[in-house]
């Protein structure tokens, strides 16, 4: 078991933040630019961020760490965004959870055919 030193986190790295990121914007059709800007944003922006967080969680960041990185004040803000994930999924709301879906293959790389992260590779 590992002991952190106060005030200590791990920073999310700029590439895995820009693919999380890059997904969900594809999948809730918004501009990449808007998840880490300082302003809220429309739903489907905030939704979107909060997806982005989601997955970045899964993937074992710390809260502070997935604040930090989409410029948020503190780690409450990405507590309630993977919360609020959390209970989308729970409800089985299908415009999220079609969303969700396409988010997930896309970061395994499994994505549908013309979806924008496959250009890149």
């Amino acid at each position: 078991m590992k002991f952190h030193q106060p005030g200590f986190y791990v920073k999310v790295m700029p590439a895995e933040l820009e693919t999380v990121t890059v997904a969900c914007a594809d999948a809730f059709v918004v501009k990449q630019r808007d998840l880490v800007r300082h302003w809220r944003g429309a739903i489907d922006v905030c939704e979107a961020r909060q997806l982005a967080m989601w997955f970045l969680r899964e993937r074992g960041h710390t809260f502070k760490a997935i604040a930090r990185a989409f410029h948020k004040k503190d780690h409450a803000t990405a507590m309630h965004g993977v919360n609020r994930v959390k209970s989308m999924l729970a409800i089985k709301d299908r415009r999220f959870s079609r969303r969700w879906n396409l988010v997930d293959a896309a970061l395994k790389g499994e994505a549908p055919k013309g979806y924008t992260v496959l250009k890149g590779d």
